[in-house]
């Protein structure tokens, strides 16, 4: 069972993620199974669940149009305004074809091309 599941699902581990006044490197620990775990080692669960399920929240980096952008609100399913950090570039609909940024697309600011 992994830590998302141990904590109630995603919604309930996003709730305790946004909503903990306990600092970064505090250790948790669940009593019903003794994981330990940091908020940032949440953080890390919470994202990549995201990034396997399809999931979009607020503040979640992704590619379109082959550049990184990040989600600054989410009005419905449909819509969204995202904005290029580098050119301020607001785009209101939710583009067709994104998808989240991997770690490397993160840190290098760009689509990375895939080799075959």
């Amino acid at each position: 069972m992994n830590l998302i599941e141990q904590l109630g699902g995603y919604e309930c581990a996003a709730y305790e993620y946004k909503n903990t006044l306990l600092a970064d490197d505090f250790p948790y620990v669940i009593k019903a199974t003794g994981t330990k775990f940091t908020r940032p080692e949440l953080g890390d669960e919470l994202l990549e669940h995201r990034r396997q399920h399809n999931i979009f929240e607020v503040g979640d980096l992704i590619m379109y149009e082959n550049k990184l952008y990040e989600i600054k609100y989410i009005y419905h399913p449909e819509k969204a305004r995202i904005t290029d950090g580098l050119q301020g570039r607001t785009v209101y609909d939710f583009p067709r074809g994104i998808r989240h940024a991997t770690d490397a697309e993160i840190k290098a600011g760009k689509r990375l091309e895939v080799n075959s």
